[in-house]
């Protein structure tokens, strides 16, 4: 008889590929739950649905930034799978699996052990802000996914023939990338600085090509920069929303102190979790691996840390900011320093460690309650439950005001996706604008009794309290829909 080989459920190979699976499964499961759209999503929807392919080579509208072939790579989506949520989010979700791939080869390319490994996958495949984004309308999943192609593209190729097809492959891939991730240009640097030590170390890298990749690269970023960028950076809204999440390199006053402490402990937690004993682990081993790195690996140890230190010099000078989802693409990185020192500490401890050591990471794992997903669908704001209530209960003479905050996801629920509900008679409300106020001064509201609020993107206790009292005081609430981060509400005149 034909003897098969048993196969090993705990060799590494298997426990790693299991590692990948989790991981890829959480955020199929989350892309699956289909949830609404938040403010953001679907300002950006109404762009990509109401816009041609040239419009995404300008700004955009409804104070929205996306990256322009993303945007395009969007657009097609749509004319392929129509308006909605699983096709406007599925290059994320594919950006968000392939980045646990990439993540997974850049270890094993710098040498981390496979106990660490399958830590590794897993610590960014249970990763709150990770999964959020790969299922969410935004570019932050591919800018990870972006940056961890090239920086596993660049260490693959270090030690390769500096040839003429390796020039011109970076050169162009590099120059179209700046088109669809603002973070690329952070690695592109990294990569740039490289190969300007290479040429000056070594002299194994021709003058010529470096200039030629560097003035493709320049080009290309220029002409994205002045064309979209620097409109878009430059408005007094995005300044003004970003100021407590700019870096500073010289913090005169405890407040910039202050900051600058929040925004690399944001860091960090994004890397493993909130807690006290987590986040001293992460220093520790964050610090021993960017020890062990210089002595065992310089190259890989730049390749992963530089494009952190770009970075925060960008928000120095107020050109990049640190909210947490735009430093989506320097987590993996981060977390590769931080595993990498997590592996030398495991490769030299005996027994007694490796315990401890699989203690802290399963803690850390734990801890961060992503794979709470798997049961608990992540809703963010439920605009599609509150609206299903309108359309079921409202009346057709009945006006509806839809407060300021609630227009995007009103507007694209109603008018522009697949299943649009195509409720009648609303009034959109403008910024600061009491719902009474508006109700009082529209003619429609002289004709009928019954009127409705709608309200969503924001906190009802803390900032809608106003509008309640004021509409309060010449009509009566008869029936109201509460969902996550949305509410709407019949009233009847008095």
């Amino acid at each position: 008889m034909r003897s098969f080989q048993r196969v090993d459920i705990l060799s590494p190979k298997t426990l790693i590929l299991v590692a990948i699976v989790l991981g890829a499964s959480l955020r199929l499961t989350v892309y699956l739950q289909n949830r609404s759209f938040i403010i953001d999503e679907a300002n950006l929807a109404r762009n990509i649905v109401e816009k041609n392919y040239l419009d995404f080579f300008s700004p955009l509208e409804y104070e929205q930034y996306s990256p322009p072939l993303f945007s395009c790579l969007l657009k097609t989506m749509t004319k392929l799978g129509g308006v909605n949520e699983y096709s406007l989010t599925f290059i994320s979700l594919l950006a968000g699996m392939a980045s646990l791939i990439l993540l997974f080869l850049i270890g094993r390319k710098i040498k981390i052990d496979h106990f660490s490994l399958i830590y590794l996958i897993l610590l960014f495949g249970f990763s709150p802000i990770a999964i959020r984004y790969s299922t969410e309308l935004k570019q932050y999943s591919l800018d990870a996914f972006l940056c961890l192609l090239f920086v596993f593209w660049y260490l693959q190729q270090r030690d390769n023939n500096f040839n003429l097809n390796y020039v011109i492959q970076m050169a162009t891939f590099g120059s179209i990338a700046i088109w669809l991730s603002m973070p690329i240009v952070f690695i592109l640097a990294t990569i740039g600085f490289q190969l300007i030590y290479r040429f000056l170390k070594t002299k194994d890298v021709k003058l010529e090509y470096l200039v030629l990749i560097g003035m493709m690269w320049s080009i290309s970023f220029g002409l994205y920069y002045f064309s979209i960028l620097r409109a878009d950076a430059g408005t007094d809204y995005l300044q003004n929303f970003h100021q407590k999440y700019f870096f500073s390199f010289l913090p005169l006053r405890a407040e910039a102190w202050s900051t600058n402490v929040n925004l690399l402990l944001g860091l960090m937690r994004s890397v493993t979790d909130k807690t006290t004993v987590s986040l001293i682990g992460c220093f520790l081993f964050f610090s021993f691996g960017i020890n062990q790195l210089w002595k065992e690996n310089r190259t890989a140890l730049s390749t992963l840390l530089l494009p952190f230190l770009l970075c925060l010099i960008a928000s120095h000078f107020r050109q990049y900011s640190l909210l947490t989802r735009l430093t989506l693409f320097l987590i993996p990185l981060l977390c590769l320093v931080y595993i990498y020192g997590f592996s030398r500490a495991w490769s030299m401890g005996g027994k007694s460690i490796k315990i401890v050591l699989v203690i802290y990471a399963l803690l850390t794992l734990v801890n961060k309650k992503a794979f709470e997903y798997f049961y608990n669908p992540l809703e963010i704001e439920d605009s599609k439950t509150t609206l299903t209530f309108l359309k079921n209960h409202h009346q057709e003479e009945e006006l509806i005001f839809v407060h300021h905050s609630a227009v995007p996801a009103f507007l694209f629920y109603n008018e522009l996706h697949d299943k649009a509900f195509r409720i009648e008679n609303y009034k959109l409300g403008k910024w600061d604008e009491l719902a009474a106020d508006a109700i009082n001064q529209d003619p429609r509201i002289l004709t009928e009794d019954n009127f409705w609020l709608y309200f969503s993107h924001t906190e009802p206790e803390a900032r809608l309290q106003k509008d309640f009292e004021s509409v309060e005081m010449f009509a009566t609430k008869i029936k109201e829909k509460r969902s996550v981060q949305s509410i709407v509400q019949q009233y009847k005149m008095d």
